[in-house]
């Protein structure tokens, strides 16, 4: 069953790629070891620290378990972003690992029943799957933990102590208030004496301690145990608020909720029926009450006591279902049991749309891969909110390309000359002033939506999507005129950030190409006698893709991958007919590199023909030298 909740992990995987920025440490952390491995001077964490420090550990031993497969990724030249997939789905497998100790105890203590009650509500939820691969500091912590929590339903008091050492002393030193409320109940029924526990947890404690600061230490380049200053951030200074508050049961009418589902009706119903569960499910329940003092509240701060509710959960379905044929009431019962497996998929499926639109950076980042995947020399600026939803390094693909997250940026010309691409937010594509000020150097191309909120629209009957208050969407900066005398022109890829206080969708509405900027013959001859500079020559390629698009528009062709215009689906009949008429990207690269060295001259008369004119009718030619070629 294990190898179900890491295949259902998996497709959450799939369906969502991308991160945000509380899991970009631990991710750029494993890029890092991957692929600058003893260039210790260039890792990420010594330009971007972050708030506080955090551990290497967690991400060394994924590395270590990934490298064989990113070697293999080398050897046949795949790019990058795929070994993202596979750190991540590591971290997955060893929570599946860790998940399956617990079921294996789950079985051993409530039986085989519970055991498959445990597993569907586990798998039909979104937060646990979800979280599974995501590389946060509490999901490196959660194997750990779930091995603890099986430890302790065996009794095995050894291995539960020292697996609650380094969960709480390497990675979330909150967890002392939930194991420590485990062992205390161990220690109530003298299950486990003071000495005993002593002996164990001082000699373990220590090496535990010396471990991550000596690893981390040598990372960090300073004397740093970093969960200790976590510890002081958070808690001591309580400086985690500054990030938001929540009041203080948010956590049982927000989080729980949402993370259980329709099986939270069960929990209660579960500790009622089975006297076996009812220690840990309290002492779980205790441990969030505890923690609902700090203010600043996650969900994924309490995903450790999501399984502990589902055995409890399982143990009432169980039961229920054990009583199925008593009378019709029982059989009512226990067919509801099955129907909240149903309840929690639609819920999973519903939040798993949602978090599909979460992550404009990276969706951004990898339409400009697609868009400009035959140009080299590109230098992209990343702006703070598209590195903070979607954008790390296992993103920088190409490695003709210059990727950088510089936060001084001010989009000063004397900035903007550095870039040919840029990801930029803003509130509104119209009307914000730095909207405005790139419009007037740059085109335009297209956006990415993201997610904002749900809001209910009372003259209706179903829930409406709101735009976000910045709602990215990517652009590509196809051209700007930087100096009309010399010709320098720059490329930009932007992001917009659209605050719109209507709710539609637009689903069908037309979309309005960037306006087409005039290329002159000056720029053509200079790219075709090589004398062209790097962001010049990208330009005015750019206006000859431009131009190309354009006129098969207008000779009414499709063009592959075209989200300048909306296509309709052709019927059978005109299936054949609309798949000769679309004209694939690798054909435009080809007629661009041919434009790009012809001397016009000997083409058009220029004094008669503009430029422009000119093109269309080359374009003209090489499709009917083509087509004889066919012939």
């Amino acid at each position: 069953m294990d190898i179900l909740i890491f295949l259902t992990a998996a497709a959450h995987l799939v369906y969502t790629p991308f991160t945000k920025v509380e899991e970009s440490f631990n991710l750029q952390a494993m890029h890092d070891i991957l692929y600058l491995r003893n260039n210790f001077t260039q890792y990420d964490h010594h330009e971007y620290p972050g708030v506080v420090p955090r551990t290497f550990i967690g991400p060394l031993v994924v590395s270590i378990i990934s490298a064989p497969f990113v070697l293999l990724f080398e050897s046949l030249s795949i790019n990058k972003f795929w070994a993202q997939y596979v750190v991540r789905l590591v971290l997955a497998g060893a929570i599946s690992v860790a998940w399956n100790s617990l079921r294996q105890a789950v079985t051993k203590i409530y039986g085989v029943e519970v055991r498959l009650w445990f597993t569907a509500i586990t798998i039909t939820q979104f937060h646990f799957m979800f979280y599974m691969t995501r590389p946060l500091p509490n999901i490196f912590a959660l194997p750990i933990v779930l091995f603890a929590i099986a430890y302790w339903l065996r009794d095995q008091h050894k291995p539960f102590i020292i697996c609650s050492g380094i969960s709480i002393l390497v990675f979330r030193s909150e967890l002392a208030l939930f194991l420590g409320i485990l062992l205390v109940v161990s220690l109530l029924r003298r299950k486990v004496s003071i000495d005993g526990l002593l002996k164990v947890a001082l000699p373990a404690g220590v090496c535990i301690l010396a471990a991550t600061v000596l690893v981390d230490s040598f990372f960090w380049r300073r004397l740093l145990w970093p969960e200790g200053e976590v510890l002081w951030y958070n808690t001591i200074l309580n400086k985690s608020s500054n990030w938001g508050t929540s009041p203080f049961l948010w956590y049982f009418y927000s989080a729980l909720p949402r993370a259980m589902g329709a099986s939270l009706v069960l929990v209660p119903i579960g500790v009622a029926l089975e006297p076996r569960i009812r220690s840990l499910v309290v002492s779980a329940l205790l441990f969030v009450l505890l923690y609902s003092i700090l203010p600043h509240k996650e969900l994924r701060f309490i995903i450790y006591v999501f399984p502990v509710l589902n055995i409890a959960a399982a143990c009432a379905c169980q039961r229920i279902w054990m009583n199925s044929a008593k009378s019709t009431w029982h059989s009512f019962l226990a067919l509801a049991c099955g129907a909240h497996l149903l309840l929690n998929v639609f819920m999973t499926l519903f939040l798993l749309v949602i978090s599909g639109t979460n992550y404009p950076g990276g969706a951004a980042l990898s339409r400009l891969h697609r868009l400009e995947a035959g140009t080299s020399n590109v230098s992209v600026h990343i702006s703070n909110l598209a590195a903070q939803s979607g954008v790390s390094r296992f993103m920088e693909i190409n490695n003709e390309w210059t990727y950088s997250k510089d936060e001084t940026m001010n989009y000063t010309q004397a900035d903007l000359v550095a870039y040919t691409h840029l990801l930029v937010e803003a509130k509104n594509k119209q009307n914000t002033e730095l909207w405005a000020s790139l419009q007037n150097e740059f085109d335009t191309l297209e956006f990415v939506d993201c997610f904002n909120s749900i809001g209910i629209q009372y003259n209706s009957l179903l829930p409406e999507f709101q735009k976000v208050i910045g709602d990215p969407k990517m652009k590509t900066r196809l051209q700007v005129d930087a100096d009309d005398d010399d010709g320098i022109v720059a490329t930009v890829e932007e992001m917009s950030l659209e605050l719109e206080a209507d709710t539609e969708h637009h689903a069908g509405a037309e979309t309005i190409e960037a306006p087409l900027k005039e290329i002159n013959f000056q720029e053509l001859r200079t790219l075709a006698l090589g004398q062209a500079t790097k962001k010049s020559r990208a330009a005015t390629k750019m206006k000859i893709r431009q131009i190309i698009e354009q006129h098969y528009r207008a000779k009414g062709k499709q063009i592959e991958n075209d989200s300048a215009e909306t296509q309709k689906t052709p019927g059978k009949a005109g299936l054949r007919q609309s798949v000769k008429s679309i004209i694939k990207q690798e054909k435009i690269k080809e007629m661009i590199e041919q434009i790009a060295t012809m001397d016009l001259t000997r083409i058009c008369d220029l004094e008669k023909t503009s430029t422009k004119d000119c093109l269309k009718q080359v374009i003209d030619k090489i499709d009917d030298s083509e087509g004889l070629k066919s012939k």
